[in-house]
């Protein structure tokens, strides 16, 4: 959908982060960058500890951006890649940091759409912060065009409704964050597909597996509590 990069603000003399749209994709999905200012905007007055913080958002010679804060640290994404399953402690301190700030979000009216380990960042200090706020980038078919029924997010987080094509609600993000709970405790995700359709399927037709079938050290009470998430 575009790229991010490591930039510097020129009259605050700071670093930031750039994420810049793909301008082939923002020409054949105009609803989508529509919804990418929009939102945007919308996001850049949600200010907490645990939410990235966006500073601007706008488009220059035909390129539309979004500003926001530098986090020098790695994604969670990254981390479960380099460190492995996590203890279930630490997991569970991430995971009620996300909370908070998906929280603050739905108490402004705003929806996350796209809940993923990539799009959760930690800094030096292990402070898990939320990013892309309501920036759901669309499901593509094989031409780089989003599928028929406009499903938004990233499939193997979305909840069941958002394959129904039902719209996004906060019980979607805490759904989302289940399966990212589910990710660092087990280390693998919960359903293995080899397509979309497939994972359509068994995640509208199938409950999602108990996590103590594949890590037992998990308690019965953080088992009830994930399966209530999901």
């Amino acid at each position: 959908m575009g790229r991010v990069y490591l930039a510097n603000h020129i009259d605050l003399q700071r670093r930031c982060a750039l994420k810049v749209l793909s301008p082939k994709q923002a020409r054949c999905d105009e609803e989508f960058v529509e919804r990418f200012m929009q939102e945007g905007r919308s996001a850049a007055a949600l200010v907490h500890p645990n939410v990235v913080t966006i500073h601007a958002v706008g488009c220059a010679d035909g390129v539309h951006f979004l500003e926001m804060e530098f986090i020098a640290g790695r994604s969670l994404q990254q981390v479960i890649k380099d460190d492995g399953r996590l203890l279930p402690t630490r997991a569970l301190t991430l995971a009620a940091g996300v909370a908070e700030g998906l929280s603050a979000a739905h108490r402004e009216g705003i929806i996350h759409r796209d809940v993923k380990p990539d799009n959760i960042m930690l800094t030096r200090q292990g402070v898990p912060k939320v990013s892309d706020f309501g920036l759901a980038k669309r499901v593509l078919n094989r031409d780089g065009k989003p599928v028929a029924d406009g499903l938004c997010g990233t499939p193997n987080y979305m909840a069941p409704e958002l394959f129904q094509g039902q719209p996004a609600t906060p019980a979607s993000d805490v759904f989302a964050l289940g399966i990212c709970l589910y990710l660092m405790l087990s280390g693998r995700l919960p359903y293995r597909a080899k397509s979309v359709a497939e994972l359509r399927f068994r995640a509208t037709t199938e409950e999602v597996p108990n996590i103590r079938e594949i890590s037992p050290d998990v308690s019965l009470e953080v088992a009830e509590a994930l399966s209530m998430m999901t």
